[in-house]
């Protein structure tokens, strides 16, 4: 056996045990054992992605698969509910801005986040018949740089709806104080993924 598979190998062996004995007591043995196999395939897909995870302390991981477990927010894949992050040798769950709709969903709510970016149409009314009218181009990159603001739209289960408005400068001070900005800003959550932040912290 190749040496350089025996991280992978030890990081599913713990992932598998982990997410088995939590999900049985949790749920019983057949459901437990169906969930605790979407929990074991979303954190091995999440390893392949980033082997740093590899390295990581078995109680943090059983930690994050707890969570997720517990949530329903799944890692790994292109759109993932949360982000799995080593921090030295301890594993961070952090809930991406798609975790959060997916919980208020549960409620009835229905909610959209949507980043705005600079030269789109957008226009705020105030007033007795609030309204907001965005126009995206598709042909922009989202990036920091191009980013001008963000908004979420919640619609509720009794038919009414409202909305919220987000500055670049004020999700900028949301950022700067940041414990995983102040840390690293390149690999935190915010260097990596500065757009979904964004939309998060909307």
């Amino acid at each position: 056996m190749a040496t350089g598979n025996v991280p992978a190998l030890r990081f599913k062996s713990v992932v598998e045990d982990k997410a088995t004995d939590f999900l049985q007591t949790m749920l019983g043995t057949d459901a437990g054992q169906e969930a605790a196999g979407k929990v074991a395939l979303a954190f091995r897909s999440a390893a392949q992605a980033n082997d740093k995870l590899y390295g990581c302390d078995p109680a943090s991981v059983a930690q994050a698969i707890a969570l997720s477990a517990m949530t329903g927010l799944m890692p790994g894949g292109p759109l993932p509910d949360v982000y799995l992050l080593p921090r030295g040798n301890q594993l961070q769950w952090f809930v991406s801005h798609r975790g959060y709709l997916k919980l208020m969903s549960r409620t009835g709510t229905r909610i959209r986040a949507r980043f705005v970016l600079e030269g789109e149409t957008f226009k705020v009314e105030e007033g007795l018949n609030p309204n907001i009218v965005h126009v995206p181009d598709l042909d922009l990159e989202p990036t920091w740089d191009t980013l001008k603001a963000v908004y979420v739209v919640a619609n509720y289960p009794d038919g009414n709806s409202d909305f919220v408005i987000v500055r670049k400068k004020d999700i900028e001070k949301r950022r700067n104080n940041s414990d995983a900005w102040k840390r690293n800003s390149t690999k935190s959550p915010w260097g990596q993924w500065p757009v979904e932040m964004a939309l998060k912290t909307g």
